[in-house]
């Protein structure tokens, strides 16, 4: 896995929608390797690295409280270039996509928001429903 972080002077950018404006503008970023494996506990407590884009936008809000700025919208971002159907904050309905296949696009994006074993209130649950 690796950790998307939102940087000023990277080498890659991503198209970003803010859920509460309605905006979106390209966002730099950049990726690290993450420290550990993201692990069935991870999964069930929510916090996988795997969360709502939405969470980008409270962040913004909160001033960088949360300490993650816009990571959440730019991991969605990533996964959605390889499934444009994919399930986000801001279109729960009409989806398509099997669990099996929701889930397989978020493996092969590769991307988590935070390091597994960090509050990402989000779509782990779903991954952990393909387990289970």
């Amino acid at each position: 896995w690796h950790i998307v972080e939102e940087a000023t002077h990277a080498d890659e950018a991503v198209e970003v929608r803010s859920l509460i404006t309605g905006r979106t503008e390209q966002v730099s970023f950049s990726r690290r390797k993450a420290v550990g494996p993201m692990l069935v506990k991870h999964l069930m407590s929510e916090c996988s690295g795997i969360g709502y884009e939405v969470s980008s936008d409270l962040d913004v809000l909160l001033g960088n409280a949360l300490g993650t700025k816009r990571s959440f919208a730019i991991s969605n971002a990533l996964r959605q270039q390889i499934c444009p159907t994919l399930y986000t904050s801001g279109c729960i309905l009409g989806h398509d996509l099997t669990v099996a296949e929701f889930c397989d696009a978020i493996a092969t994006a590769g991307v988590l928001s935070t390091e597994p074993g960090t509050i990402s209130y989000g779509l782990g649950a779903t991954v952990l429903g393909r387990i289970v």
